[in-house]
Parts: structure tokens; sequence; C-alpha cells
């Protein structure tokens, strides 16, 4: 065998042991095209042997600069030059476009009887990402020192890594809890316009949410992506990322206070620049940033503080343990009339601060262990002054003890409070004493009540009435000359306007508790007698609840809810009452409990019924309409009337939704029957939004064109301009109004000019007296002509006897009610009735 054949035996089989095989080394071998790939190459750079045969040497190399050089050794190596280039740095390329940093060398060899080019190749890769994310770690580590804001701050971060270490893109996100999106805050590389491709959502349970900065903020925990074209968790973002060139990503959660503040999401233009063997440098880089962040937050709160101590208003003074003074910010010093020089490092017994007559110092020395707040003085020529001094206790580690204390001149607040107590407890208007002067007044008296004593509310009566008539100057005048008339009592007792039109009395030193008639009888005397108000004499009544002091009420509070109970029930027995307070008034209210018991099951169970109470025309004696009477009926048949429940429901939240069942009830019964049906509004209702949303509810023409309103006279004159608008409003619909209750309440033809009542109902009351006497049946007569003179139809209630129907209808009347022509019936026995349309 001749010399060269055995030099080409051994070196193949020198390349096969040795080479070949090595798991380590890449091992190419090349003339025009490549024509062997060892195993560790194939893998390194995804091509199989067959796919290599397809390739030039220069294919596989990344950068063209590269590719040039590589093409002319190649040209080089085919002719048998024998040369070596030594290992060199070279960035290789995949198959799938991926980025290999290898270390290269080449020789000239015989493959096969030809010269060949032979590379070998190692992959150093990992090494160089891996001091690359060092390098960057490094460099950013510098930028925290020298940044002084948190835009600074990310702003040199951000150029760092995409314009000296060649991210693609970086981008800053902070949470928005309102759109739970994580919004970009900052953002820098040449991808910029990818955030506008893209949304991020802070929740797991949609698409967006999953991605690597959703699940940062979520787990607060780093999030790689080695390869968006591969990772499924990627796929929402993947179109857009591969539009940009984001190849590999790394998601860093920025955990400040126990919230996770940003997210820190960075993106390479290679796959696999992040993997989870670079974890640990970024878990390095994320403790750096979020180091970096709240260095800046303590060096902002500082500056804030600084600045705040410099333009606090307030004397700041910090010591130590034995009581010297360390810091007094500037405007402490000028308050107090020193310079800061001269109070540091001396005791605070210089100041002269003093508490409870001694020197603050004192304080400090027997041992301070807890916060304290507590009033002290200082002497100065202008007279004392007083501070509003609080003290804190610091430890900022064991052995340490520091106080700070925190002084505001109060002495121009503790004059404008003196003068403003003396104007706080009385009601400018009378100049007596408010409800708050009158209380604070009788709290101080009564621990030395050695005898009885009576708490009086006054409630002046039909106020709202002199207001709409004469204004509220006409109002206030009342107010002022019965303020000057109960002045008559100062000598002997409290008196207050404790609120719009209502006023109290309290006695303290009765020798007897007949006492109190009298002066009952003189509270009666001073308010009853007549105020002369433009031309006009007005008389004034007004009820009155009584509490008795010790028995009703040891205490203020005590005795005015017992008063009040008794002023209630002095209310409900009409004007001019008076009621001392006593256990059935407590009886009472166990009434109103159970009214409310029995309002709520009525509701929950479906208890309310109507019964219809027929009136008829007087002539023909023809059904004219029904009267809607509430009730409650249980189940086992017992009924109850209104005067058990009515009260409670007109004053509770109830009474809106009794009044949207009482229409809608009364809009099938009147769509059923076609006969006119009367429903009373409540005074409480009276409000016209209130009425006007009611019936908008319930259009329907037929069912308005036979629905009548009720209104009782005694609404009318608490809103006289509400009620005209509501039956405006009412009459506009289609809607029939009637006034219920004339003559009992506060009769007034202006009423009847102003607002155009449809029917007129005259009370029971007249026509049980009306045949008495004739002036009686003139009464009735009057009230006839009125209601005629001013177009409307006039009915009369409470008609018992044939001989009250027969005057009735020689008077005039329209219509007819009452139990000798009909009781009130339930809604079978008005289908009945309807049948025969006439009655007896």
């Amino acid at each position: 065998m001749n010399s060269a054949k055995y030099f080409e035996i051994f070196k193949i089989k020198e390349l096969q042991e040795i080479l070949l095989r090595n798991p380590f080394i890449g091992i190419l071998i090349y003339r025009e095209k490549c024509i062997y790939a060892n195993h560790f190459i194939c893998k390194l750079l995804e091509y199989t042997q067959e796919e290599f045969s397809q390739l030039k040497i220069e294919d596989i190399v990344y950068f063209e600069e590269d590719k040039k050089r590589v093409r002319e050794i190649a040209k080089r190596r085919p002719k048998g030059e024998q040369f070596l280039m030594a290992w060199k740095d070279i960035v290789l390329r995949t198959k799938r476009d991926k980025k290999v940093y290898a270390l290269v060398s080449s020789i000239t060899i015989l493959y096969e009887g030809k010269p060949s080019g032979l590379l070998m190749i190692i992959d150093i890769t990992k090494k160089v990402r891996i001091e690359k994310l060092l390098k960057m770690w490094r460099e950013i580590n510098q930028k925290l020192v020298e940044a002084d804001s948190e835009k600074k701050f990310f702003d040199k971060i951000g150029k760092i890594l995409t314009n000296v270490y060649g991210m693609k893109f970086v981008w800053v996100g902070a949470p928005d809890y309102e759109t739970k999106l994580i919004k970009p805050v900052y953002s820098f590389g040449a991808a910029i316009n990818y955030l506008k491709e893209i949304k991020v959502s802070m929740e797991k349970n949609v698409p967006e949410g999953m991605g690597p900065t959703g699940r940062a903020f979520r787990e607060n925990k780093i999030q790689i992506i080695a390869d968006t074209k591969t990772d499924p968790r990627f796929i929402p973002w993947r179109k857009p990322a591969s539009k940009f060139g984001l190849r590999s990503v790394a998601a860093i959660p920025i955990k400040i206070e126990d919230k996770i503040k940003y997210v820190f999401t960075l993106y390479a233009d290679e796959p696999f620049f992040f993997e989870e063997e670079n974890r640990e440098i970024l878990e390095e880089l994320r403790r750096d940033l979020e180091f970096g962040i709240k260095k800046l937050e303590l060096c902002r709160r500082e500056k804030i503080f600084a600045e705040t101590l410099k333009n606090l208003e307030e004397i700041v003074i910090s010591l130590n343990q034995e009581g010297t003074i360390l810091f007094i910010n500037e405007k402490g010093s000028r308050i107090l009339g020193f310079s800061q020089d001269e109070l540091i490092e001396k005791p605070i017994e210089i100041l002269g601060f003093k508490f409870k007559g001694e020197n603050l110092a004192n304080l400090f020395k027997a041992g301070l262990d807890k916060p304290l707040r507590i009033p002290v003085s200082i002497e100065t020529s202008k007279g004392t002054l007083w501070f509003d001094m609080k003290i804190r206790v610091i430890r900022p580690d064991e052995e340490t003890l520091r106080y700070i204390l925190i002084a505001e001149d109060v002495s121009k607040i503790l004059e404008f409070e003196d003068m403003l107590d003396k104007a706080r407890y009385v009601d400018f208007l009378t100049k007596l004493l408010n409800y708050e002067g009158f209380r604070k007044e009788i709290e101080n008296v009564l621990p030395f009540v050695s005898e009885e004593g009576a708490l009086i509310i006054v409630d002046l009566c039909d106020f709202t009435y002199i207001n709409t008539m004469f204004g509220h100057e006409g109002g206030n005048f009342c107010l002022e000359e019965i303020a000057r008339r109960l002045e008559f009592f100062k000598n002997k007792g409290l008196v207050s306007r404790a609120f719009s039109d209502t006023f109290v009395v309290f006695f303290y030193h009765l020798k007897d508790k007949r006492q109190i008639f009298e002066i009952l009888k003189t509270l009666k005397n001073l308010i009853s007698e007549p105020i002369k108000l433009r031309n006009k004499t007005l008389k004034i009544d007004f009820n009155a609840g009584v509490a008795i002091f010790p028995q009703d009420g040891k205490n203020f509070e005590k005795l005015w809810k017992n008063a009040n109970l008794a002023l209630n029930e002095a209310k409900r027995k009409g004007k001019g009452a008076v009621e001392f307070y006593s256990y059935l008034i407590s009886e009472k209210l166990d009434f109103y409990f159970k009214s409310e018991s029995l309002i709520k099951r009525a509701f929950e169970e479906g208890l309310f019924v109507f019964y219809y109470q027929p009136y008829f025309d007087v002539n023909t004696l023809k059904i004219a309409g029904l009267e809607a009477l509430i009730r409650i009926k249980e189940k086992d048949g017992t009924i109850y009337l209104p005067s058990e429940f009515l009260e409670y429901l007109e004053n509770s939240s109830y009474l809106k939704d009794f009044e949207k069942w009482g229409i809608k009830t009364l809009k099938e019964k009147i769509l059923k029957w076609e006969v006119p049906i009367n429903f009373n509004i409540s005074g409480k209702s009276s409000n016209l939004d209130h009425v006007k949303k009611l019936i908008n509810r319930f259009r329907s023409k037929q069912f308005f064109s036979n629905l009548v309103i009720e209104i009782t006279e005694r609404v009318i004159v608490q809103n006289v301009e509400e009620i005209k608008e509501m039956v405006k409003f009412l009459k506009s619909k289609g809607i029939k109004v009637a006034l219920d209750d004339f003559g009992i309440g506060y009769s007034s033809l202006s009423y009847l000019k102003d607002i155009p009542f449809d029917i007129l109902k005259i009370d029971r009351i007249f026509i049980k007296e009306m045949l008495k006497s004739r002036k009686e049946i003139a009464l009735v007569k009057n009230m006839i002509d009125i209601g005629h003179s001013f177009d409307m139809k006039v009915l009369a209630e409470g008609v018992e006897t044939k001989e009250q129907l027969q005057y009735l209808d020689i008077m005039g009347c329209d219509y007819v009610q009452g139990f000798y022509l009909a009781k009130p019936m339930l809604e079978e026995e008005v289908e009945e009735l309807l049948t025969t349309k006439t009655t007896e």
C-alpha cells in the first residue's frame, strides 16, 4: 500500500473514531456543497444529512459579512490549499432561522481522495446568552443608582436593552383595575407598534390573560416563552409577534409593598434567547428592579417629607430619650422666636412649654412610652399661646428611642371657638336656644334638679299654611313674635326654638305637679293671642306633649323621647290638644308595631283587597261610580279595617308599593266593569313627580277616562302650587279629580277657584247633622251651590235615611253615597249589582 493511500485511510479512521462521533463537536466536510455532517451538527442546525448535501457552507452562516469570508475560504479548500483557520466566534443559522453562537475552526483534508474543507464547530450559544444577560444586568445595576425618577429609571433601562443589547422590544405595563387590562406605561424598541395590535388582560379566564405578561402579574412569577412560534400560551399574540419579529419573551413582575405594580416584558428577535436556564439571572434582574423602584419611592417620600416639614404651619421637634432637641423645623423655630442653630442640641426646657403648670421636660424625664395628645402653653410678651401637642414615641431599633413633637398653635382657634359656641347653640332668627343648645343646657342642669320638672314640646299648627299664604317673611314674623312671648318663661326655666315651628320649654324646681296646668294655661294664652300680619289677624293653635322629670325620664334623651311620643298622640287628637306621656302611649307604640307586622305580611302573602262602595245618581238612582276602600283580609276570613293599619301605611316605605298595587288592581276592574272608580291618593304621596311616575306606568285611555283620583282638602294647604300642578297633570291624562272631606279641613274659595276639581265630596258629618236645624240644611245647600258655581259635580257622603236622600235631591245634589243605598261590598257583589244597573 502506498503512503498516500495509507495516509487517507488512517485519516478517515481517526476522524470516525475521534471526531465524527464526538458528541460535543460538530464536524462538517464540504467541497462545492456539504458532503458529510456528523450527528451533533445535524441536531444543532436542525438539518438531515440529505438536507446538508443540498447546502453550500455559506448557507449555514447567519450574518452577511461572515458569509463573504466563508465563501472565499470555501473556494480555496477544493483546490488543495493547505491552511488552518484558527478558532473564531461566528453566528450560524439553523433551519428554523434560529441563531447559534459557535466557535469554528477549519482545515483542508483529503476526503475520499479529494481535497475538502473540514469545519469543527463548538456550540457556545448558552454561554454567549448568559454572558449577554449578565452584562445587561451589570449595566442596569449601574443605571439604578443614577436614576432619580421612575420615568428616567425605565427610560435608561429600556434604551440600554434595545439600543445596546439588541432587544427587539421592551415595555412596562401597569394594572388598570377598572378595565382589568395591563396598560402600557413605557415602551422601547423597533417593535413599538406591536402594542397597538395586542391586548393583555389581568384575568385568567380569557385568552388574552394567558400570555406571559398576564400570568406574571397574577402568579408573581417570571414567565418565559422560549419560542413564540411554538409555545401554545402565546397563540393570541403569535400573528402580531411574527409580524414584528418577536421570537422569545421574558415577563418580569415587579412587586412593591405586597402588590404587583408593574410587569417588565422583554422580547428578543431570536428564539430561545430566554430559556429556563436563564431564570436565575432574570430573578437577579427582578430583585434589582424592585430595589431600584423602592429606592426611588423612599427618595420621593423623603423629598415630600422634607418639603412638607419646610412648609408645615405646625411646630415639629425631634428629641432623644434625654429630652435633647435633635431637630426643629424652620417654621417652628420662627414661631417660638429662636433660630434653628440656637435650639439644636439644647434641652427641651429652653422652650418653656408648660403642661398642667409644670415644664414639659418633666414628662420626658419621668419616662414616656406611649403616644400622647395634650394642651401645652408658652408665656410670651404678647400673652399666653396655646398649642395642641401630639407626642409620638419612635423606636428605630431596640436600643434607640426618639420623641416626635407636633404642636399646632390653637390660640386663635380657641378664641374663635369661644365665639362660635355662643352662636352654635342659639337660633339665628329668634335668639332663643336651638335644639343643641337646649340639650346641652338641660344636661348641665339636670344633675342639680332635686325637685320635679316638666319638659313641654310645643308644635305650632298649620304653619305651612301661614308660609304658603304670607311667604317665609310672614312666617318668620310670626315665629319671632311667638319667641318674644315665650321669653316670659326665661326666669322660670329654659326656652328653645328647637326646630322650624317647634318650641320647647323646660321648667325645673316645681313644688307641685299642679303648677304644670298653670304653666300650660299661660302657654296657651301667650300663643293663642292674635297676631296682626299685613292687615290680617291670625290666631295660632298648637299641640303639646309633656314629660315629667324624673318619673318619665332621668336624662334628656328619655325626656325628649317621651315628650315627643306625647306630642304625636296630641296631634292625632287634633288641633289644640295637649297630651301627657303615659303608659297608654306606650301601648299605642305596640299598636304601631303590630300595624307594621300586619302590613309586611299583607305584602308578602297578598292579603290586600278592595271593597267597593257605590255612589248613585240622585235623579235616577243608577250607579254613577264606585269608591275603592282598602281592607286586609286574612286567609281565615278575618278583616282588618283601615283604622287598624292605614296610619302606619301612610307613613311607611310601603306606601308607594301599595299605590302601585292599587292602581294596577283598579285598572283591571275598570277595564272589566266599565264604570268609574274613585281612589284616594294619600297626603304623603302628593309629590308631583311621584304621581306622574305612578300614573304613567298604567297608560290606557279607557282606564284613565274612568279613574277618579280623590285628594283630601287638608292635603291642599300643605302645598297649593304642587297640588295645582298635579291636578293639571291628571286632567291632561283624562283622569277626573275629586275634592274629598270638603268642609272639615281648611275650606277656602280660593282653592276651588284655582284648582279645577271635577267632583266636590261633602263630608258625612254635615249630612248626619243636616236635618237637626235649618242652619245645618242651609250649610249643606251652600256647599252644593258652591260646587255647582265652580262647575263641579257634588257628592254627598254618609246618606243613611230616606229623608236625607229626599232633601239632597231637592237641593240639587248630583250624587249620593251611604248605607241607605249600598254598603261597601266585595267585587263578586259588585258584579252582581252591576248586572241590574239600578237599586231601590
